[in-house]
């Protein structure tokens, strides 16, 4: 049988300490600006695999007009759609709101 004892050394060694830092530091983006980099980043990876597909076809057939204007024309689309998804990305890294909640005041709510 468990003495008394017994269960308090037992009770002692069982404690967990948890430590909390004293602030927690949030950096908040735009959702927009995040929602529209993500769709023109999606837009560049179908553009540029569509792109890669027709440049694969028109090396393996003789000169094609067809083939050759639609690899440049979606090469061109990965383009402009890469740029304009490198725009949203430098908006979003340059406009973060830096937020610090300080755990003293979380606890008293």
């Amino acid at each position: 049988m468990n003495t008394k004892a017994e269960k308090t050394t037992m009770g002692e060694s069982m404690k967990v300490e948890v430590a909390f830092p004293e602030c927690v530091h949030i950096e908040l983006v735009q959702a927009n600006d995040l929602k529209h980099y993500e769709i023109f980043l999606w837009l560049v990876t179908l553009s540029a695999s569509t792109a890669s597909a027709f440049w694969v076809s028109f090396a393996s057939v003789s000169f094609n007009k067809a083939l050759f204007g639609s690899s440049i024309a979606f090469s061109l689309l990965a383009l402009v759609f890469s740029g304009v998804a490198y725009y949203y990305r430098t908006k979003i890294s340059d406009t973060k709101l830096k937020k610090i909640l300080l755990l003293e005041n979380f606890n008293n709510k």
